[in-house]
């Protein structure tokens, strides 16, 4: 069973878990390490990343949310909720992990899908939610190409104007 809570603090081992479980994707370009400052070590890049979900828990219009599968934590994500678009969350960062039976299916699956949409639409009042990545990228690729995601999404996208940068836009069907 799935269970999504907002955080106001994120424990340390849950943390360190998921980043790690996280770390060989974000090294393959999910994760804009630059924007952190210098960071020379995974254990730099893990201090830098979690000071800003911390940060994120407790910044006006952020949300710092936690999901679980069968009580084992399995996703982070920090978001935020701007002002001139407040139906959607565009999030910024996130860290994911396996389940208990070390997989990461769960991210596929319709009950991680459809009780993520009720929660952020029951809790936030959204109706779905938002990335910027670097057009083509894996980021981007993995985003455009989710499977079954036309049963579940509306996907929209638009480009800097340098075209170098892609908003895509989830809207829950």
């Amino acid at each position: 069973m799935i269970t999504i809570s907002e955080l106001l603090v994120i424990d340390n081992i849950t943390f360190n878990k998921l980043f790690t479980a996280s770390y060989a994707r974000m090294e393959e370009g999910t994760m804009p390490w630059q924007n952190l400052g210098v960071l020379n070590s995974i254990e730099e890049r893990e201090k830098a990343l979690k000071e800003v979900f911390d940060s994120s828990c407790g910044w006006p219009n952020s949300k710092v949310i936690i999901w679980k599968k069968d009580d084992v934590p399995i996703h982070i994500a920090a978001g935020s909720i701007f002002p001139e678009n407040p139906l959607y969350i565009h999030w910024n960062y996130a860290v994911y992990g396996p389940d208990a039976n070390n997989s990461k299916s769960w991210l596929y699956e319709e009950s991680y899908i459809t009780q993520t949409k009720e929660y952020l639409k029951n809790t936030f009042g959204i109706l779905g939610y938002q990335i910027s990545c670097v057009k083509d990228s894996s980021l981007y690729n993995y985003h455009k190409n989710k499977p079954n995601s036309a049963s579940f999404y509306e996907i929209t996208e638009e480009l800097s104007e340098d075209g170098v940068i892609a908003i895509i836009t989830y809207t829950y069907k």
